[in-house]
């Protein structure tokens, strides 16, 4: 498949998108404070940048939440209540704060891999009310600390960004798993489908565990109406994929888009089933021609 139909291809998934962040931009402006700074949380946030910061010189024996954040944040003082911890992070992070500059953080999950272990961390504003924000469009801000070493330790952080990502809905954070990305390497997948005025979108934003560069970003599903001269027009697009093992450091990747496409200037509803093929040219996936 040449660039052409791939760009047209992906044309309908992203107006759908565009239209379902559109959606979430105007359900959060009566979500409540979920955290500044930068702005309300809509729960897609495909332009978020990735919180950098020097990588830290950290080595434990074992990789308990308190232990991990301290070290992490060697400055910070956190409250603990329950598994959730209470603090004031440095501004410049992109955690999102309250308005006394707090915000709450507690570990979501670890993802485990050969001589690996990733620590997803969550982080949210409170309401007034002191509780997890839970509208529509509210989510957490992740944070990612990846480890390497042996079952009985010690472990050495290898990669760390504060604010990795902010993707979920109902204050919640959206789906988490490990994966192969490649011969001897290891990648995670963060995903949701998001639901809204009527339409619906996917995406899955895939992540490279050796220093959590973003790899790849897939839009999994979309969905709307279209009203054409009386008929209504379903589009519905659903996308998956699957790296393909080979002795490559990032396996190919296979695209595979099924469905209805409506083309809203042209009120035509059209079947879809194509395939794409993806290689790592280094930097980024692209398309093999």
């Amino acid at each position: 498949m040449g660039y052409a139909k791939e760009r047209t291809m992906w044309k309908g998934l992203n107006l759908a998108w565009s239209a379902a962040i559109h959606a979430a931009l105007l359900l959060g402006l009566s979500c409540g404070n979920q955290g500044a700074p930068g702005s309300t949380s809509t729960g897609v946030d495909p332009e978020a940048a990735v919180s950098t910061v020097p990588l830290l010189d950290v080595e434990l024996p074992e990789l308990k939440d308190k232990m991990v954040l301290e070290a992490l944040f060697p400055e910070a003082t956190f409250n603990v209540k329950g598994s959730l911890f209470h603090w004031d992070p440095d501004p410049d992070l992109g955690l999102p704060l309250d308005a006394q500059g707090s915000t709450t953080t507690g570990l979501l999950t670890t993802l485990v891999a050969p001589d690996l272990k990733a620590l997803v961390f969550e982080s949210f504003a409170p309401g007034p009310d002191g509780r997890r924000p839970t509208c529509h469009a509210c989510a957490p801000v992740l944070s990612v600390a990846v480890f390497k070493g042996a079952k009985n330790g010690p472990w050495r952080l290898t990669a760390w960004a504060p604010a990795l990502s902010r993707m979920g809905q109902n204050g919640k954070a959206g789906n988490i798993k490990v994966f192969t990305l490649g011969k001897d390497r290891q990648g995670m997948e963060l995903s949701m489908v998001y639901h809204g005025t009527g339409q619906g979108s996917g995406r899955a934003d895939l992540y490279d565990l050796t220093d959590l560069s973003q790899v790849l970003s897939v839009a999994t599903y979309s969905s709307f109406d279209h009203m054409a001269g009386g008929e209504l027009l379903r589009h519905r697009l659903k996308r998956t994929f699957e790296f393909l093992p080979s002795e490559k450091s990032h396996f190919d990747v296979e695209l595979h888009t099924k469905g209805h496409r409506v083309d809203m200037q042209a009120n035509t509803r059209t079947v879809v089933d194509e395939r794409v093929r993806k290689v790592f040219d280094g930097s980024a996936y692209v398309v093999k021609e």
